[in-house]
């Protein structure tokens, strides 16, 4: 039946989809697989009725492209709690003499203090401008954005640091004269402002980053005792102390903490930055990994893995308000079903 015959020509490529968090097919591209693939399995002229109620129903799939598992056991998928998103931007500042404000419940005259002023954008959009402050000895501060929030920072010098969630950048209360340097525990995505005569510095871990304007990226949490680097555009110098490189676009650097040794990989760039988006992104990431990226938005104390899958999900999601719709849209295209119990995850294939 036509199912049979779906199953056989769901072999989706990337340039067969459009360029979003939650891509949909492209038309043109799988109306004109069908009908090379029908034309070349039947060696005989194809009926188009027959490739349109086909392509009429691999159009109304959309979201991830491609989930390969293998079903057995389930249970009923019945969620008993829920974990929210926050509602609002909870990110805090520490100051240098450890004290911690939360940025959305201090008053402006404190903050303006400490060199941090709130801007609402057209729409509402919050972003947090980063002002030097004159103390007479360089202090520094460290900014945190809130588990399951991004946090846009603009320097006074023009430079863009997008934070992903539960991400700390350390930066002084003055960019020396020499360089401006931050220190990164976490992910981030910087747009650095160009100047020749000082440097921008991205310390993370035991890795040392240093641009003089450009677009990147840098991850200290996704791969453990490594920090991994992404250049978008421009060029950066990644130094571990023991090795040291040049990287060009669309090449990340895998820098080892411990041996100090890099690896360049080519990677496609809107895969890292599908967080920037709103997305998760996931490529041939078996249950577990899937479950680690998700817990890295959404406050889930643990989970637990029950029965035994093969499969492997590649594709992109984008993130919800609620965890449970999340579940919702893997349960659809999986054999996995999902539970929340006191914040816990107990996921059964």
């Amino acid at each position: 039946g036509d199912l049979d015959k779906l199953s056989q020509l769901l072999d989706l490529t990337p340039d067969m989809l459009d360029d979003d968090c939650n891509p949909l097919f492209k038309n043109d591209k799988v109306f004109e697989q069908i009908e090379n693939k029908l034309y070349f399995n039947t060696k005989k002229p194809v009926n188009f009725k027959v490739i349109t109620q086909i392509a009429a129903t691999l159009l109304c799939i959309v979201g991830i492209y491609a989930f390969q598992l293998t079903r057995t056991d389930s249970f009923d998928n019945v969620v008993v709690e829920n974990v929210n998103l926050p509602s609002e931007n909870n990110a805090t500042i520490t100051l240098a003499n450890s004290k911690k404000l939360p940025l959305i419940d201090t008053e402006k005259q404190i903050l303006s203090k400490d060199g941090i002023e709130l801007v609402y954008a057209v729409g509402g959009a919050l972003y947090f401008k980063i002002n030097p402050t004159m103390e007479k000895e360089v202090v520094y501060r460290t900014f945190n954005s809130a588990k399951g929030m991004q946090a846009k920072l603009i320097f006074s010098d023009g430079t863009i640091v997008l934070l992903n969630s539960d991400t700390d950048l350390t930066y002084p209360s003055r960019f020396s004269q020499d360089q401006r340097s931050v220190r990164l525990q976490g992910e981030a995505y910087f747009e650095v402002m160009h100047n020749d005569t000082l440097p921008f510095v991205v310390s993370a871990n035991t890795t040392n980053v240093k641009v003089l304007g450009t677009t990147f990226n840098i991850a200290t949490n996704i791969v453990s005792n490594k920090v991994l680097t992404t250049l978008v555009s421009g060029s950066v110098e990644v130094n571990t102390g023991v090795t040291k490189d040049v990287i060009n676009p669309g090449v990340q650097t895998i820098s080892d903490n411990l041996s100090g040794e890099l690896v360049h990989r080519q990677i496609i760039v809107q895969d890292v930055l599908a967080w920037k988006e709103g997305c998760f992104r996931f490529n041939e990431d078996n249950i577990a990994t899937v479950l680690d990226k998700i817990k890295s938005w959404y406050e889930i104390a643990d989970y637990e893995i029950h029965g035994v899958s093969k499969g492997h999900f590649t594709g992109t999601i984008r993130r919800t308000q609620k965890l449970s719709d999340l579940f919702k849209q893997l349960e659809k295209i999986s054999s996995f079903k999902f539970k929340i119990v006191e914040r816990r995850v107990i996921v059964m294939s």
